[in-house]
Parts: C-alpha cells; sequence; structure tokens
C-alpha cells in the first residue's frame, strides 16, 4: 500500500490507524456515531420491519396449514 501513496498520506493514514485501535477513540465513535445512526434507522424503519416480519409469520402458518391438509 505504501508504495502507491506519499509518505506523508502513509503517516497520516497510519496515525488514524492508531488513534482508532484505541478503546476510547471507539467508545467515542460508537457513542456519538453507530448508536445514533442505528437508532434513527429504527425510528425511521420500524412499522416497516414490522409488517415484513407479520407477512413471514403469516406466510409460515399459512404453508404449514396447507401442509397438514395435504397430508391428510
Amino acid at each position: 500500500m505504501e508504495e502507491n501513496i506519499g509518505p506523508i498520506t502513509s503517516s497520516v493514514i497510519q496515525q488514524f490507524i492508531i488513534k482508532l485501535k484505541k478503546k476510547k477513540t471507539q467508545k467515542e465513535i460508537i457513542d456519538n456515531v453507530a448508536e445514533p445512526m442505528v437508532k434513527s434507522i429504527i425510528n425511521k424503519y420500524a412499522s416497516y420491519i414490522t409488517v415484513i416480519i407479520l407477512l413471514l409469520v403469516l406466510t409460515t402458518i399459512l404453508q404449514i396449514i396447507i401442509l397438514i391438509i395435504l397430508t391428510q
């Protein structure tokens, strides 16, 4: 990787990687970036997810009923 980029860019990338490996930085990223994103996605799409799960459950129940009827 280092042969395709300059020494300054390589140094910046290495410092960034070192910083990301620190537990404090990982916790800050999780608290300030990951959790708000997940909460936002859940809030926006919760009703759609619920409908999809409900349809899957109903489809499965219908398949079981059809299987019971056909095997009698």
